[in-house]
C-alpha cells in the first residue's frame, strides 16, 4: 500500500521513485472488489498498490540490516531458547548470548516456545489460525495493466484474491480452516477468471494468524514481534 511505502522510504531514507524503480517489481493502478457473483468496486486509485518479490525484497532487508553491524548466520535452525539466561541453541551445537532476543521467526515460531502457558493459550493460537492457500501463472502480458482483486463470500471470515506481478499472476484465498473445502472451490472460482484449471497450477498452503494475538509479548529477555506474537493484520498486512 502506499501507506507502507512511504513508511519503507522514511525508515531507510530512500525517495519514492528509488522504491518503485528498484524495489517494486510491479504497480497495479485499479482494484475489483467483488462478493460472491457480483462487483462492489471497479475503480481507478489514486493510490495504486505496489507490489514486490519476497525473496528480492526480503534481500534488500537482511543486506541493509548487515550494513549497520548485524552478523547474519546461513543454514542453521534454533533448537533451544533460554529465555531466563538470553542464550540460543542451533542445530548444530552452536551457542549464541544476547542482552535480548528478538523473536521475528513467523507463524511456526521457534522463539515462542520458550513462552510459558499463563502468557501463551496455544489452544486459542491454533483455533486462530487460518489457512492461506496459494498459486501462479506466467504473466504472459507484461506491458498490460492487471487490476488487483479481492473476492469476499466464497469463504466464512476470509478472502480470496488475485495480485498481478511482473512475471506472474498470483492467486489466493484464506480463512479461518474450519472452511476446509471452500478454500479450493475458491481458488478454483479465481483460477477461472483466467480460463485456468486448478489441477494444472502448483498449490502452496501456509498458515497465518487470525485474530488471536499474544497480549504480553515479553518474557524474561525474549521479544516476540510479528506473526511469531499475532500481530500482523490479516487483511492489510
Amino acid at each position: 500500500s502506499y501507506r507502507t511505502l512511504k513508511l519503507t522510504c522514511r525508515i531507510f531514507g530512500m525517495s519514492e521513485k528509488y522504491f518503485e524503480n528498484n524495489i517494486c517489481s510491479y504497480v497495479s493502478k485499479e482494484a475489483i472488489v467483488c462478493c460472491e457473483d457480483e462487483i462492489l468496486i471497479e475503480d481507478r486509485l489514486k493510490k495504486p498498490f505496489y507490489f514486490i518479490d519476497r525473496k528480492e525484497y526480503d534481500n534488500y532487508l537482511l543486506e541493509k540490516a548487515k550494513e549497520v553491524g548485524a552478523k547474519f548466520i546461513e543454514n542453521v535452525k534454533i533448537v533451544q531458547v533460554n529465555a531466563k539466561k538470553g542464550k540460543i541453541i542451533d542445530n548444530k551445537g552452536n551457542e549464541y548470548g544476547a542482552d535480548f532476543i528478538i523473536g521475528a521467526d513467523g507463524v511456526n515460531s521457534a522463539v515462542r516456545k520458550c513462552f510459558p502457558d499463563k502468557l501463551f493459550d496455544r489452544t486459542k493460537w491454533n483455533e486462530n489460525l487460518a489457512i492461506t492457500l496459494k498459486a501462479s501463472i506466467p504473466n504472459k502480458k507484461e506491458n498490460d495493466e492487471f487490476p488487483t482483486i479481492f473476492h469476499f463470500g466464497l469463504v466464512r471470515l476470509g478472502y480470496s484474491w488475485v495480485f498481478p506481478n511482473e512475471n506472474s499472476i498470483n492467486f489466493g484465498v484464506t480463512g479461518l480452516n474450519y472452511n476446509k473445502g471452500n478454500f479450493e472451490y475458491a481458488l478454483s472460482k479465481e483460477l477461472e477468471l483466467f480460463n485456468v484449471n486448478k489441477d494444472e497450477v502448483n498449490v502452496l498452503t501456509h498458515p497465518i494468524p487470525y485474530g488471536y494475538y499474544i497480549e504480553h509479548p515479553i518474557y524474561e529477555k525474549v521479544l516476540l514481534v510479528g506473526d511469531a506474537g499475532g500481530y500482523v493484520d490479516p487483511l492489510f498486512g
